[in-house]
């Protein structure tokens, strides 16, 4: 059984791969949109077709990386790591948006927070 730092640690590896999913789909979505373009127009069904495709990015890019890069722990059997990367990807987009609206929220009460715990 895992102990709760073992948790812990793959929780946070979850969340990473989870913004970095984010990130490859920000980084990839433009030069994917002009290329789409230059191919044809982006209305009906090839508009579907590109937000589709745009929404697949972060599950084939953060299970791939999951599967090749061996970045989960070795106690992680290599179906889990999948799973995990997949699972990632598939959230990337609510995790980024909580993180997006938290971040904020957090930075914005720690003066606060500083100022009682040092009696200001």
């Amino acid at each position: 059984m895992p102990s709760v730092h073992q948790i812990l640690y793959l929780f946070l590896l979850w969340f990473g791969f989870a913004l970095g999913g984010n990130v490859a789909t920000q980084v990839l979505k433009t030069p994917l949109r002009l290329f789409w373009k230059r191919k044809c127009e982006l209305r009906g069904d090839s508009l579907a077709l590109y937000n589709w495709t745009v929404r697949l990015i972060p599950i084939v890019a953060c299970t791939l990386l999951s599967g090749f890069m061996h970045s989960w722990p070795s106690y992680v059997a290599d179906v889990w790591a999948l799973i995990l990367g997949s699972t990632a990807g598939l959230c990337s987009v609510a995790v980024y948006h909580a993180w997006k609206k938290t971040l904020p929220l957090v930075i914005g009460v720690l003066p606060d927070a500083i100022r009682k715990r040092l009696g200001g």
